[in-house]
């Protein structure tokens, strides 16, 4: 507990004597720490349950030339169970660019390059998503020959990223990637057509001997006026193991805050299992942001939520509704910001059953100024009831 509180005296001080940001000159080499800490409490058992979940500091120094470009990022962890503290590295690199080309480079990196493999409307490969024996990097950058470019970075011997892309030719681009890991292999060509009216979007994409196929049109307006613009996107997907098709509508105001999609998907191989979803966003006249969303998954699971918000100032409230087949889960907030770069928001959801309202409770109070941020978040469900803190700090 002691090491928690004095974390708050120094992100308070910090909070009263930070310089004006416009009094800040930044010079080459950058150098700076970044200061985090986080505890928590069971308010049942008293606040002397008050503990430090961690207490981490990020010390971190980069430099930026034309040529040269480094940079480096460890973590000195204090042990909340013991007395000690831990030093390891984060992330380090160094990245040289070849003088007078347009874009030749090369770098050797630790911790900073992470995997990453593009598709059409969503990753094949998400960040995070693979495991890296080794996170040492070898890349090669190279572009600029006919507006072509190309990236190739190598992970130890566990796993190899490539990739290039087309320029824009006048009627399309088009690109390649692959990455080729101990266990598993990946390979995309995707890119668009322009045909002015209309854009062909396509994606083959092969992932340890299976491969998929996807492609849709864009730019069919079906609605366009001063007001309103509604664009019909027909897509088909066929796989080895399922294949569907799908009729998407986006609305779009343009003199008016509010957006919407329609989605009809049929799978094909499956009895034509037909699935629908619809969305809009509208900010009304009064302020208030409406949201809302449905999904009917192959005609069985109904699932639906309506969201309004009303952000005045200080003020402010807003209220949802989450319906899940025979569950409807109401939540009420309220807003509140005396002053800027402090804020709070106070939420109660309660499931209308009788038998099972599962009620709840969200406290949440932020307070941010310059290189520093606080809050304090207190959690209420039935049978428990916790206190969180979270200080952040950035010095340099």
């Amino acid at each position: 507990m002691e090491v928690l509180v004095t974390a708050l005296v120094i992100a308070l001080s910090l909070l009263a004597q930070q310089p004006d940001p416009s009094e800040v000159q930044e010079t080459a080499p950058l150098w700076g720490v970044l200061f985090h800490a986080s505890g928590s409490a069971d308010i049942r058992h008293g606040i002397e349950t008050l503990n430090a979940d961690s207490l981490t500091v990020f010390p971190q120094a980069s430099y930026s030339g034309e040529l040269v470009r480094a940079g480096a990022v460890a973590s000195i962890d204090y042990a909340t169970d013991t007395t000690g503290f831990s030093l390891q590295p984060v992330s380090a690199g160094v990245y040289l660019r070849w003088p007078g080309s347009p874009w030749i480079a090369a770098g050797i990196s630790m911790g900073e390059v992470d995997p990453f493999h593009p598709g059409m409307n969503t990753p094949v490969r998400e960040w995070k998503s693979c495991s890296i024996e080794d996170s040492t990097a070898v890349s090669l950058e190279a572009g600029g020959l006919l507006g072509f470019d190309g990236v190739f970075s190598q992970f130890g011997d566990s796993l190899s990223v490539y990739g290039v892309n087309s320029p824009w030719l006048g009627f399309g681009t088009v690109g390649w990637n692959k990455l080729t890991g101990s266990t598993s292999t990946s390979e995309t060509v995707s890119g668009f057509l322009d045909l002015r009216k209309v854009s062909p979007w396509f994606l083959f994409a092969a992932e340890n001997s299976k491969w998929t196929y996807l492609t849709e049109i864009r730019g069919l307006n079906a609605v366009r006026n001063r007001a309103l613009t509604v664009e019909v996107v027909p897509r088909l997907y066929i796989g080895e193991d399922s294949s569907t098709v799908q009729m998407l509508g986006y609305l779009s105001g343009n003199n008016v805050s509010i957006s919407g999609s329609l989605g009809i998907l049929v799978d094909i191989e499956n009895d034509s299992e037909l699935s629908l979803s619809a969305g809009m966003e509208m900010l009304s006249r009064a302020g208030i942001a409406w949201s809302a969303e449905a999904e009917l998954a192959k005609l069985d699971e109904f699932r639906a939520r309506l969201e309004g918000v009303s952000r005045m100032s200080p003020a402010g409230f807003g209220g949802s509704l989450d319906l899940y087949e025979d569950s409807l889960r109401v939540t009420a907030t309220a807003l509140y910001s005396p002053v800027a770069g402090v804020s709070a928001d106070l939420s109660v959801m309660s499931d209308l059953s009788t038998d099972s309202p599962d009620p709840g409770c969200f406290l949440r109070v932020f307070g941010a100024r310059q290189n520093c941020t606080a809050a304090v978040i207190v959690e209420w469900k039935e049978g428990s009831t916790s206190l969180g803190l979270e200080v952040s700090a950035w010095l340099n």
